[in-house]
């Protein structure tokens, strides 16, 4: 298995593949910044990657997860306002695990746990991070957590 991606500009482009050995790549999920850099989070054997090109360049990749076998399904956003990537992914211990980096690179923060379940998303607006799972904890009830005011507010 390999991540595949088409580019829409007026019309869709031929389907590309990202470079890596493809044996073992699932769950992609691609957000794009407003430099137009095109970002992919994906799980190569249960290991979470990002990949990161801008226009014309070509992908570069780094680990967001330690290297595992049970991290699963990421999920993307980018905070232009910040400067910030933000992913979540769960994990088959059935934890919901958040980190982020900055655009321009560098190390991805230390992951934290959110919260039990799976099936996680992510979005962000001027700062504030919205996440959502199911709450395998709770009958597989929807679970939310917001980061506003420097720190993690209790999961509803």
């Amino acid at each position: 298995m390999q991540i595949g991606y088409v580019q829409f500009t007026n019309e869709p482009g031929a389907r590309q593949l990202l470079s890596g050995n493809g044996t073992a790549d699932y769950h992609p999920a691609a957000a794009v910044d407003r430099s137009g850099t095109r970002h992919i989070v994906f799980s190569r054997g249960g290991t979470i990657y990002h990949a990161q090109s801008a226009p014309g360049n070509s992908w570069r990749f780094d680990r967001v997860s330690a290297p595992s076998s049970h991290y699963y399904y990421p999920q993307i956003a980018i905070d232009d306002f910040t400067g910030l990537i933000h992913v979540v992914y769960w994990s088959d211990n059935k934890s919901i695990y958040y980190t982020q980096r900055p655009l321009r690179g560098g190390a991805w923060s230390n992951a934290i746990a959110l919260g039990g379940g799976k099936d996680p998303n992510v979005t962000v607006q001027k700062g504030k991070v919205f996440v959502s799972w199911s709450d395998s904890r709770n009958a597989y009830r929807l679970a939310t957590r917001t980061f506003k005011k420097d720190k993690w507010q209790s999961v509803v």
